[in-house]
């Protein structure tokens, strides 16, 4: 077993919340990563979720960031003692995470760090999340070595698809190429994921559109899907209303001759 024996604890947040979502991703974060952080934590604030991450640079240090500007407890996993925080430059965090959260640590107090005890830690923020989100990676790193560990521990994992030609976005493009990752695209995806209440989504994220009359009873399965979820790849229209691709394809042409729907790349489509 690869379960620590013992972890020093320091914070007034507690380690036994409903609901976990692992954070992390390269240290070298680009706009869109730190974007991209700041929404899926912004958004998922009416889960009352716990943040779980490895106070490094980069995503880590902006998903901590965010949890505390959300007003959500977050709980940082160093690869030190929990008197020696490192980037020294992550003290203020550190110290603001121990009101509603809390950093820990399986090392002693006093433990500097040591390369080998960063890819370790990665499976103590794997085995406290219920899912984990790999936000921004490249092709190899600790983010992807949670993610595995992860799928190991029989943990959720997703991850957030990026521009093919950035290298921080590889990582995340693989392991939802080999289906190590679902993919991340909306709040509601990690949601319906793990079976939590879609209606504690923000309220101006629930569409309240009205169905126009004059529909087929298969336009108004497309009109209700594309109200309640937003833009929607046409696989999972197909999959949700059970309407057969090529018959799924005619009527999205029709409606968007109507100027009912409004089709985006990636063979996604939402409404006018």
């Amino acid at each position: 077993m690869d379960a620590p024996t013992l972890i020093y604890y320091k914070g007034q947040g507690p380690l036994n919340s409903p609901k976990t979502v692992g954070v992390v991703g390269t240290r070298k974060a680009t706009a869109y990563g730190k974007e991209m952080t700041e929404k899926i934590i912004s958004e998922l604030k009416a889960q009352n979720v716990q943040i779980i991450s490895g106070l490094a640079y980069g995503i880590d240090s902006y998903a901590h960031k965010s949890a505390l500007d959300n007003g959500l407890s977050t709980i940082g996993v160093m690869a030190t003692g929990v008197n020696i925080v490192y980037p020294a430059v992550h003290k203020e965090i550190a110290k603001r995470m121990q009101t509603s959260g809390g950093i820990l640590s399986e090392y002693p107090f006093g433990t500097k760090p040591e390369p080998g005890y960063f890819p370790a830690r990665n499976r103590i923020i794997a085995g406290l999340s219920d899912v984990v989100i790999v936000v921004e990676a490249s092709d190899s790193g600790g983010a992807l070595i949670t993610a595995e560990l992860a799928n190991g521990y029989n943990r959720e994992v997703m991850a957030v698809p990026g521009n093919i030609n950035n290298k921080y976005s590889l990582g995340c493009n693989n392991l939802i190429k080999s289906h190590k990752a679902q993919i991340f695209s909306k709040t509601s995806d990690i949601i319906e994921l793990m079976n939590w209440d879609i209606s504690a989504l923000p309220k101006s994220k629930i569409k309240t559109t009205e169905i126009p009359e004059g529909l087929t009873n298969d336009e108004k399965k497309i009109f209700e899907l594309l109200i309640s979820n937003g833009e929607t790849h046409i696989d999972e229209l197909c999959w949700k209303s059970q309407i057969p691709v090529s018959k799924m394809a005619s009527l999205l042409l029709n409606l968007e001759f109507n100027n009912q729907i409004k089709s985006l790349p990636g063979k996604k489509y939402k409404l006018v």
